[in-house]
């Protein structure tokens, strides 16, 4: 039932009263007994189930192809279901992904880090021989060639 507001046109006193819309206005003041009026006031609307939230509406461009297809309201809700477990499959696809993804750059991380490591081993050696050679050089002098001829 609505709630409608008054105000005494002598008093200014101010009322609410909730009334049926079959029945008649308030014409008198409750405390004064002089003439009223009804007020303008913003309606009392309190919405109650799901559905109120923005992110239970459906998007335009579902709404859109609702409409095309010719769904009812019902058609359309069922849609809004199937709609949020496809958006969530295709997340979790995404989350796959996205880990696949990481999971490869982590491999190919630890490939170059092993390749530096061998490549560094490999220094090592070249070094290790580059330094043994130059020590029997400088240690052991060439002996000139003796010659056998006498």
């Amino acid at each position: 039932m609505p709630l409608y507001e008054y105000e005494c046109d002598a008093c200014g006193h101010r009322f609410e009263k909730i009334q049926k819309f079959s029945d008649p206005l308030e014409d008198t003041c409750p405390k004064c007994g002089g003439p009223v009026h009804k007020l303008m006031s913003s309606p009392a609307i309190q919405f109650k189930g799901s559905g109120f939230y923005i992110t239970d509406y459906a998007k335009k461009e579902h709404i859109a192809s609702a409409k095309a297809d010719g769904a009812t309201a019902d058609g359309a809700k069922a849609d809004t279901g199937e709609s949020r477990e496809r958006k969530s499959e295709a997340a979790e696809k995404k989350s796959e992904a996205a880990e696949r993804k990481g999971e490869a750059a982590e491999r190919k991380s630890e490939a170059a880090e092993r390749k530096g490591e061998a490549a560094e081993k490999k220094g090592e050696a070249v070094a290790k021989k580059s330094d043994a050679s130059a020590k029997t050089e400088t240690a052991a002098p060439a002996a000139p060639a003796k010659d056998r001829s006498s």
